[in-house]
């Protein structure tokens, strides 16, 4: 067994316990309102090991009828607030 092979049966097992019990207790808290999961990759590799488990978990998701999304922002640069204060002039969008 290879280490991408591990890592998909590893997060299918983790996926059915960890995400989809809270999953499930949260749909059947709001009560009839469609929810939507956005999985975030982080990791600057878009196929890689991250990306693998995330897809795991997504097609456990939408097994039990939950729509999911996989965002990838690993490559995309994230800059800290440079105390500009455009967040606080009117209109502004932060």
């Amino acid at each position: 067994m290879d280490r991408r092979e591990f890592i998909k049966k590893a997060t299918m097992a983790a996926a059915a316990t960890a995400v989809v019990s809270p999953v499930s207790a949260m749909l059947d808290t709001i009560s009839g309102k469609q929810c939507k999961v956005l999985l975030i990759n982080g990791s600057p590799r878009t196929d890689g090991n991250t990306f693998c488990c995330l897809q795991e978990i997504e097609a456990t998701l939408q097994k039990h009828g939950i729509e999911t999304e996989i965002v990838q922002i690993g490559r995309k640069p994230i800059r800290m607030c440079i105390n500009c204060g455009g967040c606080h002039q009117p209109g502004s969008k932060g």
